[in-house]
This record gives structure tokens, C-alpha cells and sequence, in this order.
């Protein structure tokens, strides 16, 4: 599930597409209310919020177990730094900062990983760092879909928007190599109202990790962060972004 946070000013919409990723969903649903785009276990997505009776939009997609190697979300944010954010708690694994670019994103992949993960020190819990891999993250999912990981891939846009209000866009999506097209089901889409664009991330066939490139990183030399401008710079190239106003 994805909850994204407030938008100034700004309601939201979602909606289904059958088109190309970086086509606008059609029969769009427009709602005052922050919704959640959920993705179920059994590949039922849908856009729900506790307490309220939403239009119905959901899409049918791979279930989770079924799944060996694919992208099931997306996240793109547009002007990060100007979202509203809540306090930086202990665990977070990552949080917003003025020098992040225009645009940046995150893609989810799910991959199997045969047998127990290796112990590593930056594992907590569920959720894990990679050691030799800092624009990716994960979290254990085998406690409910055996041999399971969920990875967490950021990357920085190429400006592809001319929107420059703060905006978010979620989505939901099966795809993976094994398939002939990238939108074989569909995207179904949660943004704010304010963008005209919503902005669907899709991972290329390079950048989904297989199980020899995750033992790799599970057990490579020890991540280096070195400073917040170095780390940001390598994660998102993010020197030279337009100073705020």
C-alpha cells in the first residue's frame, strides 16, 4: 500500500488505463480526499480510504506468489522538496531534501530469493540496505509470500514535465521481461488533481534485479554514504537543480 502525503491546495484524482504508461488514464474519478492505492496480495489493485465511500476503480493484476521478477508500483514526485512531510522518524530509510532534483521516483520490483537472506548488518526487521548499492532498498516479504522481496529502486528524472507545482503520482502496474509488452494489464492511477500528466515510472529490463545481481549486492563490500551532498549527488545527480525561489 502507498499513502501518499498532502499536496498544498490540491485534491486528487485516479483512474484506469489501458493505453501506453505515459498515457492519461481515461474515465478519471476526481475526490477532495487523500486516498491509498493498495495492491493485494492476490493482484486485486484498488484505491480505497478507511472511513470513506469512494467510485469504485480497481485492476486486476498478477498475484504477488505468482510473481518471479517484475515491477507491481510506481512513485514520482515533482518538486519534492516543497511536499509536506511529516517529522523524520528513527527507521525511515530515506527522507525529502532541498537539494533533490525536479523530479525523482521510485520503482518496486518483487523478486524471489530461494533460502533464508544472509545475516547483514544494515537489516532491521523487515526492511534492509544494500551494501554496496545505495539507490536501492528492501524489505523482506516472506513472512507472508514465502522467498519474496520487495526492492526498492530511486532514481532522478530528465525534466520530461513542464509542471512545476508540487504534484505526486502512484500507480499501480504488472510488468516484467518475460512479457512481450510493458502494460499487458493496464495501470491504474492515483496523482494530485493539480497535474495534467500523472508520471508513471517504468523500471527497464536492465534495472530489475535478477537473483544473481541480489546475492551480489547482499553480500558486496560495505556501503559508503560519505556526506548528504555526495550521497544525494550520486543517488540523483542532483548538483545544478534550479535554486528555490
Amino acid at each position: 500500500m502507498i499513502a501518499p502525503v498532502a499536496v498544498r491546495d490540491q485534491g486528487w484524482a485516479y483512474g484506469n488505463s489501458q493505453s501506453p504508461l505515459s498515457s492519461v488514464p481515461s474515465d478519471i474519478v476526481a475526490t477532495e480526499s487523500r486516498p491509498k492505492l493498495h495492491y493485494h496480495k492476490s493482484g486485486i489493485a484498488s484505491v480505497t480510504l478507511t472511513g470513506v465511500e469512494l467510485v469504485r476503480k480497481q485492476l486486476r493484476l498478477p498475484p504477488i506468489s505468482q510473481i518471479s521478477r517484475g515491477q507491481i508500483l510506481s512513485l514520482v514526485a515533482i518538486r519534492p522538496w516543497e511536499l509536506k512531510v511529516g517529522v523524520t522518524r528513527r527507521r525511515d530509510i530515506s527522507s525529502l531534501h532541498e537539494t533533490w532534483p525536479q523530479e525523482v521516483g521510485w520503482t518496486f520490483q518483487v523478486l524471489r530469493y530461494p533460502g533464508e537472506l544472509p545475516a547483514l548488518p544494515m537489516h532491521t526487521g523487515p526492511v534492509g540496505l544494500f551494501n554496496g548499492d545505495d539507490s536501492r532498498w528492501f524489505v523482506d516479504l516472506s513472512w507472508y509470500i514465502p522467498e519474496a522481496l520487495l526492492v526498492v529502486h530511486s532514481f532522478s528524472g530528465a525534466a520530461t514535465t513542464s509542471h512545476l507545482e508540487p504534484s505526486i503520482t502512484v500507480a499501480a502496474l504488472g510488468w516484467s521481461p518475460d512479457r512481450s509488452t510493458a502494460n499487458e494489464q493496464g495501470v491504474l492511477g492515483l496523482w494530485s488533481a493539480g497535474l495534467r500528466n500523472p508520471q508513471v515510472a517504468h523500471m527497464n529490463p536492465d534495472q530489475l534485479l535478477t537473483e544473481r545481481q541480489l546475492e551480489q549486492r547482499l553480500t558486496g563490500p560495505p556501503l559508503n554514504v560519505g556526506s548528504t551532498d555526495e550521497h544525494t549527488d550520486r543517488l540523483y545527480g542532483a548538483r545544478g537543480r534550479p535554486r528555490r525561489e
